[in-house]
């Protein structure tokens, strides 16, 4: 994206494949907490970089990498 407030350059890597918690022996152990959810998570890291196109930060530039 690079818009006129701030831009970032992205890319996100598989950590492991998707998967349902239903199906894990035992059932999914976070049915408790409805609103969760639970079901086809995946992890990703994301990693890239993040520029601010104004204010007091102008053209300051942030890596990312989680």
């Amino acid at each position: 994206y690079d818009g006129p407030k701030f831009a970032f350059d992205l890319t996100y890597d598989v950590r492991f494949g998707t998967f349902d918690y239903a199906d894990i022996p035992g059932g999914n152990p976070l049915a408790a907490f409805e609103g969760y959810g639970g079901h086809y998570e995946q992890a990703l890291d994301c990693r890239g970089t993040f520029v601010a196109r104004g204010g007091p930060r102008e053209g300051e530039e942030r890596r990312i990498d989680s």
